[in-house]
């Protein structure tokens, strides 16, 4: 199986606790099969194209922070800024960096998310080009 941009039923709303904040996951690009799920929780007013994405991988929280160059309206372009992998872990780095490459190719321009918020399918964006430099 493959990743996907999903929203999460209301009735299946998990929450996160990344950097001391609880984020109520409502939508998120995941990979059922070998459990993985990728969503962004945040972005600062100073660099507003600077993303904070969180990985979950074996059951860790992967901190992130990836900028996002959007050239035109079809492509966009994610670069990884800071990847925050936990020690226990660090000996999967090449893994856990190819499969959050696999999974911003999905998420794309923004995971869907007007399109799977809307249920509008004329919201989705078919023709979109996501580049990743990582």
């Amino acid at each position: 199986m493959a990743f996907k941009n999903i929203k999460i039923p209301k009735e299946s709303i998990k929450e996160y606790e990344v950097d001391g904040e609880i984020i109520e996951l409502w939508f998120c690009t995941i990979d059922e099969e070998k459990n993985i799920i990728l969503f962004d929780y945040g972005t600062v007013y100073e660099e507003p194209d600077e993303i904070y994405f969180a990985l979950i991988w074996k059951n860790k929280i992967i901190k992130s922070k990836l900028h996002q160059k959007v050239v035109n309206k079809n492509t966009t372009i994610w670069e990884l800024l800071a990847i925050n992998i936990p020690k226990n872990i660090e000996v999967y780095r090449d893994e856990i960096i190819a499969d959050l490459r696999e999974a911003m190719k999905v998420y794309g321009f923004d995971g869907d998310a007007t399109y799977l918020f809307n249920m509008d399918e004329s919201l989705l964006n078919k023709t979109g080009k996501t580049i990743i430099n990582f």
